[in-house]
């Protein structure tokens, strides 16, 4: 599979999307992409775009999991990036399984929920453009989900701050990403994962 197909497939399934948190997702894995690939298409405008979409749903998104907090009906507007649509990138597979082995490392200081979530959502997203699903690292990232709702809803509704022990999480993510990465193409990115330095 080809990353730019794999995010011009969720940028269109993020437009027909009238759901708050559908969309949210679908120009989430398009963004993951395009940001990837930015310093190849140039493309600084279709990122900023995404990156507004998806934040100012995540507010929407927040507020409808702290239950406390009464919304008022809300729809959604169109979404209309038909513009952004990424073309053919040459090296885009090679990009994304960089960005991905960077990740990789991250995971060695991502000690907090939110930001261990954020890092193994957009690397579960990246593996998926390359055409590598896995069941595992898909319900490692909703069980952090699950607990970030957790935490948002006890800091919204009860102003308290609560944090869980992500290690164990933390670990297993890594052995994932390192076994999925491993299945790529790429054999300098597979040498440079059996390095004990980067283990």
């Amino acid at each position: 599979m080809r990353p730019e197909r794999y995010a011009n497939a969720h940028l269109r399934k993020a437009m027909e999307s009238n759901g708050v948190h559908r969309r949210r997702v679908e120009v989430r894995k398009y963004l993951v992409i395009a940001r990837v690939l930015v310093r190849v298409t140039g493309e600084k405008e279709c990122v900023k775009r995404a990156k507004k979409e998806v934040k100012s749903l995540g507010r929407l998104r927040d507020l409808k999991v702290a239950s406390c907090i009464p919304l008022p009906h809300y729809e959604l507007g169109d979404l209309d990036m038909k513009d952004c649509m990424l073309r053919k990138v040459f090296g885009s597979r090679l990009l994304v399984a960089e960005r991905v082995f960077l990740l990789y490392h991250e995971l060695n200081k991502e000690m907090k929920l939110h930001p261990l979530r954020k890092t193994i959502r957009e690397a579960l997203f990246l593996l998926e453009s390359l055409g590598i699903v896995d069941d595992r690292l898909k319900a490692l990232a909703k069980e952090l989900g699950r607990l970030r709702d957790q935490q948002l809803m006890a800091q919204l509704c009860e102003g308290k701050e609560i944090d869980f022990d992500v290690d164990e999480l933390r670990l297993k993510a890594k052995d994932f990403i390192r076994e999925l990465l491993s299945t790529t193409e790429f054999y300098h990115i597979k040498y440079k994962l059996h390095d004990k330095n980067n283990i």
